[in-house]
């Protein structure tokens, strides 16, 4: 299929619901998109005698689509050699994946000879051509392209620009892009986890036939503990057996000695465990072991324990060493000769699963990885790149460490260096940081030794680089700025100055400055400001509408008490509930006193014993006393229910941050006009918010509209929440603005 386009088929439906302040309720969004792009089929059998020929002739995406088929060994035998022979082929025609073909290949020493610099020149020499192949709809670039995003080679390092590649390949079929989908929603990747996500892309890439996929569907519903998702996770994991996958037998193996899900068989356990020990895999090995020396399924045999054990130690497994060491003071000597003639003869004979499952730099050793992509950063920001100088600096200040392997060890000197440089050329995020080391000064220590600063504490210095980032309208230097002056610390005590600065921070949309006007008005500030608690309340209700958690819990308290506002128990509830799941522990404290005594809503002893347990937790002042006090009037069972809930809790940060307020506006409102999603997503929230633009609702829900009917969740989820706020009136306005909209060519 060749072509381009976008095809969209949406559904919405208003429903009016008595009792709705707005009368309306904006039911969610049908979208399903289909992307009509240059989509690239696995050749069938049939078909291959066709590519051959069209490849023989000079085609080079017949060499390509060769060179693919051979890599991954779809239809016809995995067989490396050839997969180079036909991407040397197509790369010679300039083709931008056979070049990808080649130097993951040579990256990974696949059907050639190692070599780890031809394969980077290579993997970025093809990183142009892929990312134009990819914008044309090519879901096979898409892939690759997001690939070289997620791992850093050929582009800089980015998990959201990644994501979003991988999804276009995965919506159009590509099983590896279904496949990583699954694992960026399993693994949490730059997104919050989410199981349903994650089982929707697996299952997608296990109906293709994709193994691994299957086997991680399987394993995930095996180990859910539903009966329902057991069946199935069990069939799944038994697709991927019959194909050969070694870890699928190791899992199988683990289900079938514990009876998760089946029936317990020791012997047919141990049967699998060696299945996938003789494929190489180290867990297996060390299982197979393990069966072995202590007669699970099998009799006891501890030379051939040993074997195993040892073939697994060598394989990096901790626990092998110690059994190994173990069962080898039950042998003699001539055994344990015999145990290391084995296990030096030992050949790993990996099945063609598990072969694939080795392919690609998806599957590459994630540390390997790591350390080339840093090699490219440093390549980058020697050559001038702002961006990987950024990253290069933040890197040195943390350091980089992957398990327990560290990549980068922290430097702060260099951090420093690279800071202040980035700082004086007028990089406001540097700036923003030079200002903070200034305020906690940055410093080396060694065991036993006395502090060496490399920047000592500072404050008029911090103040001098957080005005210059602030002048660039970094917001969050608006407000430390105001901080400042309202503390006299670093700055003369200036209330006046204080409250422009927080006043300019508001306008451009900061939570935390709304927050900061909201106590100044609430306290007073002398002449500058009189206090108004009125005007307080307003401030703080700005800033909870935005989700700054302090300003929720402030204008809570606000309404509990009727300072400045109509006192409303059930109002001060919600916005205390909202500011607590943030893990504001003050709110916590409240919200638990309210919910365990049914003020402002129903009694729920539960949840509010919850919430008290969370703030003693967090050393609220009081909230250990009380936690003790009804922990006594619990029942056994509410007790337990209570701790089941704290053990769960998983703060949930609400706030939602215009990216880059300091950015052009008019690129934006350019780039949305042209029907760019994730432009109108931040259009929306700058009209929600005001910043740099008149805050206008019925705007922002057009904007959050026109996102939303391109899958953009979070507009989606913006529009819903609006919706629900505006009048009928305000709605059709929308609707007409969103009916008129014709996106710039």
């Amino acid at each position: 299929m060749s072509g381009t386009g976008l095809s969209l088929v949406f559904l919405a439906d208003r429903v009016s619901l008595p009792g709705c302040r707005s009368h309306f309720m904006i039911k969610r969004i049908l979208i399903s998109w289909i992307l009509l792009g240059l989509c690239v089929a696995t050749p069938q059998a049939a078909d291959l005698k066709t590519l051959q020929a069209k490849a023989e002739k000079g085609d080079a995406d017949a060499m390509v689509d060769l060179a693919e088929a051979h890599y991954w060994g779809r239809e016809v035998e995995l067989d490396w050699a050839k997969s180079m022979e036909w991407a040397e082929q197509a790369a010679a025609k300039e083709h931008p994946v056979g070049t990808y073909r080649m130097g993951v290949q040579h990256l990974l020493g696949q059907g050639v000879e190692s070599d780890i610099t031809l394969g980077q020149q290579l993997i970025n020499l093809s990183a142009e051509g892929l990312e134009k192949r990819a914008k044309e709809g090519d879901h096979r670039a898409q892939l690759f392209l997001a690939t070289l995003y997620n791992v850093g080679l050929g582009r800089l390092g980015n998990v959201t620009k990644g994501r979003e590649w991988m999804e276009m390949a995965a919506e159009g079929g590509q099983p590896e892009a279904q496949y990583a989908m699954g694992r960026v929603y399993h693994y949490g990747v730059g997104v919050t986890k989410n199981p349903e996500q994650t089982r929707k892309w697996w299952s997608r890439a296990a109906e293709g036939g994709h193994v691994p996929s299957q086997y991680n569907l399987g394993a995930m519903l095996l180990a859910s503990g539903k009966e329902t998702d057991q069946i199935q996770g069990l069939k799944l994991l038994r697709q991927a057996v019959d194909a050969g996958f070694d870890r699928a037998e190791r899992t199988l193996g683990t289900a079938l000695l514990t009876g998760a899900g089946t029936k317990r068989d020791d012997k047919a356990a141990f049967e699998f465990f060696k299945k996938a020990a003789e494929q190489g895999n180290v867990q297996a090995q060390y299982l197979t072991g393990q069966a072995l020396a202590k007669g699970v399924g099998v009799e006891t045999d501890p030379a051939e324990a040993a074997v195993w054990l040892t073939l697994a130690a060598r394989g990096g497994h901790e626990g092998a060493g110690v059994s190994r060491a173990n069962v080898s003071k039950l042998l003699k000597a001539e055994q344990l000769l015999q145990v290391r003639l084995k296990a030096t003869r030992f050949k790993a004979e990996p099945s063609m699963a598990t072969r694939k499952a080795g392919a690609g730099l998806i599957a590459a050793e994630q540390n390997f990885l790591a350390s080339l992509s840093f090699e490219e950063l440093k390549k980058q920001a020697k050559q001038g790149n702002e961006d990987a100088r950024v990253r290069l600096s933040k890197i040195y200040f943390e350091g980089w460490r992957l398990g327990r392997e560290i990549i980068v060890p922290r430097n702060l000197r260099e951090s420093v260096r690279l800071t202040t440089e980035l700082a004086a050329s007028g990089h406001a995020d540097s700036q923003w940081n030079l200002g903070l080391f200034y305020r906690m000064g940055v410093f080396e220590q060694k065991p036993g030794s006395d502090r060496v600063y490399i920047i000592k504490k500072d404050l008029e210095s911090m103040a001098k680089w957080m005005r210059k980032a602030a002048d660039q309208d970094y917001t969050s230097a608006m407000v430390v700025l105001g901080g400042l002056h309202e503390k006299g610390e670093g700055v003369p005590l200036d209330y006046a100055k204080a409250m422009e600065w927080f006043h300019k921070a508001a306008k451009m949309g900061d939570a935390q400055a709304c927050h900061l006007i909201g106590l100044a008005y609430r306290a007073g500030r002398g002449k500058v400001v009189e206090m108004d608690k009125t005007k307080a309340v307003e401030w703080f209700r700005r800033g909870a509408e935005m989700g700054d958690p302090q300003a929720q819990h402030d204008l809570g308290g606000a309404l509990a008490e009727g300072e400045g506002v109509a006192k409303d128990l059930a109002e001060a509830r919600e916005w205390l509930r909202r500011a607590a799941w943030q893990n504001e522990r003050t709110a916590q404290f409240e919200l638990g006193r309210m919910l365990y005594n049914g003020i402002g809503g129903e009694k729920d002893v539960v949840r509010g014993a919850m919430w008290i347990n969370l703030a003693a937790n967090n050393r609220v002042s009081g909230a250990v006393d009380l936690f003790l006090k009804i922990k006594d009037e619990l029942s056994p069972v509410e007790k337990a229910r209570a701790r089941e809930l704290v053990s769960k809790f998983t703060p949930r940060k609400e706030q939602r941050v215009v990216a880059n307020p300091a950015g052009d506006l008019a690129k934006t409102q350019e780039a949305a006009m042209r029907g760019n999603k994730e432009a109108q997503y931040q259009l929306g929230l700058r009209h929600l918010n005001g910043t740099g633009v008149k805050r206008d609702l019925v705007e922002a829900c057009k904007w959050f509209n026109l996102a939303a009917l391109q899958n953009h969740a979070p507009a989606l989820k913006e529009y819903e929440a609006l919706s629900l706020k505006m009048t009928p009136a305000q709605i059709n306005e929308a609707d007409k603005r969103v009916s008129a909209f014709k996106p710039k060519p």
